[in-house]
This record gives structure tokens, sequence and C-alpha cells, in this order.
């Protein structure tokens, strides 16, 4: 394995460690199949390692150990490595054999890796007169690596910081880990290439969660209260997985089974994470309001904890579900606290997510200039210190936006998404940005783009049966049609959506659906009902908190002009007004300006 001339390196170099998992039973059953593949894993290996200005330090048998100058090297080489690997084509027989073995998705060689970065002495073999390291930040990567599974990396937490996570890297925290060796645990992170997701692991290979010893003797407490902290973080990590996958169910299941060894071993700091992924995965599934009391639970324990870190992430994610709810007031104070806090902690990643969540209220309360510029801030600085999992959900923001004004660079900037999001298997968000996509195309009047994403979108969300997400889809639908003179097809997707949305006038509780079903009796002739109807419709849009309300109320205005048939203070109120700034209501506005033309003509 050649270095291509590259200087070992000095200092504190970064460790990585590669093996293959189950090597000595497929060269057992498949041997000259194998023959090939190393061939093509050491082809690999080299390749990756010359493009990352990579050392090879030595070779053990199908073992590698390669130190890096930079961190983000190291990593850059995991995830190319791991990710070809996937992509790979594999001898037939090769695959067979791990079929038979019981693996599933990608049959070809699975690596694991461990990676590290520290002080090392550096010695030169008087034989080889390559360069060789020791010292304790080797033992971690070494050890990393015997901890994990195929296709698994495995990252401590300082190297990860220096370094970054590559785009399209899938990383997740998996704890405070013992390793041996080590006398004070090492916090690791689990890095998956995204050819590889979703994929599940077992738990790490610590062994077995014992509760005596060989002799039959209790262990004690603090060797398994050990031994169970991993097994809380592995399940955290499995319900993640579950809940961005758009398995909801799963991830509830890990999560009972996490609560239940958090009861166990009485650590505030772990009931508080699994409190606040249990309210991710009731807003992940259209139920805010459930997610509350999990918030409130969680908040109370870390701000009794003093870890303002914990405080600050859940004020966030509680910003934004009640933002969700349109009880926009609490939602801003819990951004603005969260802001404040994040200060203190010196964690400009947390600064710029709370940030990003006070620019999401300000382009629903129709500060869309501000709202862009926040937004825009706190990308930036999410993708510069490689929190892409945050940085995507900012970025789906601000395309809505740029829907909502009609800019062109939504197009460019949700397809990406929707693109990362596909690669990563994260369905639902893939189908939620779709669907807001969408509405750029409503705005064009693109028939074959609208339908071809709202289709996609909703093949997910009936999978995963989201019913107030297929509304919307069909709330959508509704507003093409009526803009297309399909006023039968308006009507019955309105009914659809009607199930999850209230339209009638006396609730008025949907703007976009109660304003829409209208417009509709006004068109199916029951003008009298309409004109009953829209004095309480305008008493509820008065009671809203979002930017929708002077719009709606414009909107209502220019109906009541309308249907007392006052031609000449519809014009004034068309002349005076500016044209909606969201998607459907311009739509409206658009076709009840053409109503009052052809009234005139």
């Amino acid at each position: 394995m050649s270095s291509r001339q590259v200087e070992p390196p000095q200092g504190a170099p970064t460790f990585v460690f590669t093996d293959i998992e189950g090597s000595s039973a497929l060269w057992e059953a498949v041997p000259e199949a194998m023959r090939r593949s190393l061939r093509m894993h050491d082809a690999l290996m080299q390749a990756a390692c010359a493009s990352q200005n990579g050392y090879a330090v030595k070779s053990e048998g199908d073992a590698f150990m390669l130190a890096f100058e930079q961190p983000s090297d190291a990593m850059g080489f995991a995830h190319v490595v791991q990710q070809t690997l996937a992509k790979l084509t594999w001898p037939e027989a090769l695959e067979e054999a791990q079929r038979a073995r019981g693996v599933k998705g990608c049959l070809g060689l699975r690596v694991r890796m461990g990676i590290h970065a520290g002080e090392a002495e550096l010695r030169i073999n008087e034989l080889s007169q390559r360069a060789d390291y020791f010292g304790a930040a080797v033992n971690v990567a070494a050890r990393l690596s015997d901890m994990a599974h195929g296709a698994q990396t495995l990252v401590s937490e300082e190297t990860l910081k220096r370094a970054g996570a590559p785009e399209r890297a899938i990383v997740t925290c998996l704890g405070p880990t013992p390793v041996r060796g080590m006398q004070q645990k090492v916090v690791v992170h689990q890095m998956v290439a995204a050819a590889w997701w979703p994929i599940e692991f077992p738990s790490l290979r610590l062994g077995k969660v014992a509760t005596h010893d060989e002799h039959g003797k209790p262990l004690p407490r603090a060797d398994l209260t050990s031994e169970m902290e991993g097994v809380a973080y592995q399940l955290l990590a499995r319900a993640q997985l579950g809940r961005l996958s758009g398995r909801f169910d799963t991830a509830r299941f890990e999560l009972r089974a996490m609560s239940a060894v958090v009861d166990w071993l009485g650590d505030a700091a772990l009931s508080a994470e699994c409190l606040l992924e249990q309210a991710a995965v009731e807003y992940n599934t259209a139920q805010p309001v459930d997610a509350l009391p999990y918030l409130d639970r969680m908040l109370s324990i870390s701000r009794e904890l003093e870890d303002a870190r914990l405080t600050c992430r859940g004020l966030i994610e509680m910003s934004s579900t009640l933002r969700l709810l349109q009880r926009f007031a609490q939602a801003r104070n819990a951004a603005d606290e969260a802001l404040v806090l994040s200060w203190k902690t010196d964690d400009v990643r947390l600064t710029a997510n709370a940030r990003g969540c006070l620019a999401e209220l300000d382009r629903m309360e129709g500060k869309l200039e501000q709202a862009e510029a926040g937004l825009r801030a706190s990308l930036e600085v999410l993708r510069e210190h490689g929190d892409r999992g945050t940085a995507r959900w900012r970025a789906l923001h601000l395309g809505m936006l740029l829907v909502e004004r009609g800019d062109p660079e939504a197009e460019e900037l949700l397809s990406q998404l929707v693109e990362e999001y596909e690669a990563l298997h994260r369905v639902m968000a893939a189908a939620a940005a779709k669907v807001n996509w969408s509405l750029y195309y409503l705005d064009r009047n693109d028939r074959s783009a609208f339908e071809r994403l709202n289709a996609q979108a909703r093949a997910s969300f009936d999978a995963a049966e989201h019913r107030e997400n297929l509304a919307a889809i069909a709330l959508n639908e509704a507003y093409f049609a009526l803009q297309s003179g399909e006023l039968e097809r308006a009507w019955e997707r309105l009914e659809l959506a009607s199930e999850s949305f209230p339209i009638e006038l006396e609730d008025g509780l949907d703007l976009e659906a109660a304003l829409l079903h209208a417009w509709l009796l006004v068109q199916r002739g029951e003008i009298e009902q309409v004109r009953q109807g829209l004095g309480a419709l305008r008493r509820a849009a008065e009671l809203d908190e979002s930017l929708l309300v002077p719009m709606a109320l414009q909107l209502i205005e220019l109906m009541t002009s309308l249907l007392r048939d006052q031609p000449k203070a519809a014009e004034e109120l068309i002349a005076a007004s500016e044209v909606p700034a969201t998607v459907t209501f311009r739509v409206l506005w658009r076709v009840m300006c053409q109503a009052h033309a052809h009234e005139l003509g």
C-alpha cells in the first residue's frame, strides 16, 4: 500500500484503523471470491489514502492503520471508502456468502473503522524504514475500530469537533463509552455514509451486559451502570434512526426501552435526552400538541441540572412546536430565551440555530426581509461548523420563503434539498420539501411539475399514514383546480382536506381552507350563506396571529365588495392593495380579480 511520497505526520496526527467484518468466515466459504474482493478493497484503500494525503503506516492481513495530518482528511478518507464500498459490484459468490451469513442490504465487504487524534510517539522501523506510532491516541483509535461493526465508523467527539462531518454523512452521538485500557470514558460518535443509510447496528462490541461475574457474584454497581449507560445511548441512536427513516412505531418502541433503562440508572441528563427525542417523534408525526408535555418535563429537568446547552436545545424545540401551533408570542419568548442562553455556552451552532428559529417566526409574522437575512446567516454558520442536519432544516424554511416570494432560487435550493434528503433516506423530510416545492409550480400554473411532486410526496405520506400532510396536499390541489377553472375538482379536493382542516365559516380555524370554501360556495350560487358567514370569518381571522391575517382580511373585503355588487369599491381595493405574499392567497386573489374584470366586461 503506497504512501505516494507523503511524509509521516508529526505531533498529534489523526489515526484511522480499519478491518473487514467476518473476513475469516468469508475466506473459508468463498476463498476465490475473497481474493478478488480483497484486491478491490486494497485498491480502494490506496486510492482513498492518496486522495486524502494519508500515510499508510502498516497493514496486517486485511486490517490497516493510517495516519493523517488533518482530522478532516481522516474523516474524508473514511467517508469515501465507506460510500464506495456500498456501491461497488462485488463477486456474486461473495454476495451469496454474505446473504447466507444473514447480512441484509449491501452484500459486499463491510469494513469497521475507528478514528481518533492525539499526541503519539513516532519511531522509524529499522527493517522497513517506515514510520510507526505509539501512545494512547493510537490505542483509542484501534479500540474504536474493534468496537465497531461493518460499515460503521466510530469517531471520538474531540476529533469530530476538530474535523466536522463530511457532506451527506449521518453522524449520531452514542454517548460516553468505556474503552478498553482507558480509565476515562470516551464520548463516541457513529458516522455512516449515506449510501448505507438506513442501516441498524447491534450494540457496540463491548461484550454482553452482565449482572454477575463468572463465579455468579453480582457485579459492582459501578460496572453495571457503565454498561447500562452504553445501552441507553444505543437505544437513543436506534430511536433517532427510526424517526429519521419514518419508522415512528420503531422509534417509540426504542424510546420506551430507553426510558426504562434511564429510570434504572436515575440519570437526569439521559432522561432529558429521551424526552427531547420523544417530543421530536410527536412533532414529526404532525402531533405538536402531544410534544408539549415531553418538552415541559425536559426543560424542567435541564433547568434543575443548570445545563445551559441542554436547556437551549429544549427551548429551540419548544419554540418550533409552539410556532406550528400558531402560539407565536410564546414561541418568540422561548426562542429569545434560547438565543440569550446560547451566548453563555459559547457554542456558535446553538446561537445560529436559535437565530434561525427567530427568523422562522419573523417569516410567519410577515417580516420577510428580516426573516431571509436571519435564515441565510443561520444557514451559513451551521454549514461552516458541520451541523448539516440543522442546516437542512433551516434551508427548508428559506426555500419556503423563496417559494412564497416567487423567487426562482427556490427551485434550485429545494431540488438540492430533496436530493440530499433522498440520499439520506429521510423519506418524510424529502416529502415535506416536495410539497413546499410544488407550491412554486402552483404559482406558475405548471400542472406537470406540480402533480409530479405531489404524487411522490403523497406516496410517502400514505405509507406513513400522515393524514394531515395528505390533507395539505389536497388543499393545494384544490387551489390548483380553482385557478384552472375545474370547480368540481376543487370542491372534491377541498372536501378531502376538510377531514383535517376546519373549513366551515362558523369556525374559520384554517384561513386558507375557509376562504377557498367561501369562494367555491359563491361559485355554486350560495351567495346568502357566504354573506352571513363572512362576518364570522373576519372575526376568526382577527384572532389569528400569523402573516395570513392582513391578506385574509384583504380577501374578505374584496369578496364582500363583489357579493354586494359594488364594482367601484372592488376596483379601488384592487388598485390600493398589494398582491398577497403567499401562493395560495395569491391564486385566490387572481381568480377573484378575474371574476371582477369579467363582471365589468
